[in-house]
């Protein structure tokens, strides 16, 4: 539920409902679907966050090469 999530990256459920509001208000389409059950993510979400995961994969390969570019320039 948001309330954990909220927990896990140390904010308030309402800050991270206000988030998630803003990032659904962005891409123009919901994100996540709410009902009685919980919350789950809707395809859009899904495509999303798989994105997502491919950014941070991006992200960790390029400051890998580049400290190790740094190490060599250092040898």
């Amino acid at each position: 539920n948001l309330s954990k999530a909220a927990d896990r990256i140390c904010r308030t459920q309402s800050a991270l409902s206000l988030q998630i509001k803003k990032l659904e208000e962005s891409v123009g389409q919901p994100l996540l679907l709410r009902d009685n059950k919980g919350v789950t993510l809707t395809d859009s979400g899904k495509n999303l966050l798989n994105y997502a995961y491919k950014m941070l994969q991006l992200s960790s390969q390029a400051l890998d090469e580049i400290k190790d570019c740094q190490n060599r320039e250092i040898i």
